[in-house]
């Protein structure tokens, strides 16, 4: 990990990085400002259309159609009729995009923070709701719950998966697209914390668990296994994206050491996870996963 350790020494000499080190996250105010905040960075860095997440991109090059590919394999598990909760839909543009395509589908998004200019789908409801409180959802209501690049806000993982099994109907698919460590974080070497912690914490993030703890969670809740994909290496070009961008402000050392001064922390915390993210990923540091399980 000899890039990682020289991308950390680079940032100690321009910011404070205890800050994002100390402060606790976990779904509360801070995400709510890193949001706010941060609404039109995403759509200038990730995309106009309002998606929020990494772009897969299968043939090793940056594309930006590559941003369809967690609504694509989503949408092959969709059948007519369906009911299908997203959990932190963000702007919208996740089940806005499914709508159009599944005008027979039913379709319902929770966010604590939500942020989409405007929902002109008949077929899609949007609710501003804690993603880990889904008592207003009836048992075995829904066919398909999705989560992607969202529940890493949250370190009550095991009570949100309590509750997708009860409201997923028999047969009905858990997919979650998230970051993973190869091992839990405060097991891991001085550097590798420091760098997961800083890019949890950058993005607004509780923690990055380990992919053991994901898959425990996961069967201690009663769900099978139909499939995981390690993505890490299918990212690694919009992760390279992103570094670049980032080190356009780092690299004017003096100018990176005024905008940490003086613009919000939580709004520069993603210029740390865009110069981490690529060669942590690279170096294997943690995995860019795809989980698909089933209710029995």
């Amino acid at each position: 990990m000899r890039q990682t350790k020289e991308n950390l020494a680079y940032l100690e000499e321009i910011i404070d990085l205890d800050w994002y080190l100390e402060y606790d996250q976990n779904l509360g105010k801070g995400v709510k400002l890193y949001y706010a905040l941060n609404k039109l960075a995403y759509r200038v860095f990730h995309s106009k259309d309002g998606f929020m997440h990494f772009r897969v991109s299968k043939n090793g090059e940056y594309n930006e159609s590559d941003v369809m590919y967690q609504v694509d394999k989503i949408a092959s598990l969709i059948k007519p009729g369906d009911s299908i909760l997203e959990l932190g839909f963000g702007q919208g543009a996740n089940l806005f995009a499914l709508a159009e395509d599944y005008k027979d589908v039913d379709f319902t998004g929770v966010d604590l923070f939500p942020t989409y200019k405007k929902n002109s789908h008949e077929n899609v409801k949007l609710l501003k709701q804690n993603y880990e409180d889904l008592s207003r959802f009836s048992d075995e209501s829904f066919d398909v719950v999705f989560a992607i690049e969202t529940l890493v806000h949250s370190s009550h993982k095991e009570k949100i998966f309590k509750q997708v099994n009860r409201i997923l109907k028999p047969g009905g698919y858990f997919i979650v697209y998230d970051y993973a460590s190869v091992k839990d974080v405060n097991e891991s070497d001085e550097y590798t914390k420091k760098a997961l912690t800083l890019i949890a914490k950058g993005g607004a993030s509780a923690e990055i668990e380990s992919f053991d703890s994901w898959k425990k969670a996961f069967a201690k809740n009663g769900f099978i296994e139909e499939s995981n994909a390690d993505l890490s290496k299918e990212v690694l070009p919009d992760l390279k994206r992103l570094k670049h961008e980032a080190y356009r402000l780092l690299r004017r050392k003096r100018l990176a050491k005024t905008a940490f001064k003086i613009l919000p922390k939580r709004f520069l915390g993603n210029v740390i996870v865009g110069y981490l993210g690529y060669d942590s990923c690279k170096e294997k540091l943690g995995y860019y996963m795809e989980f698909i399980y089933k209710k029995p």
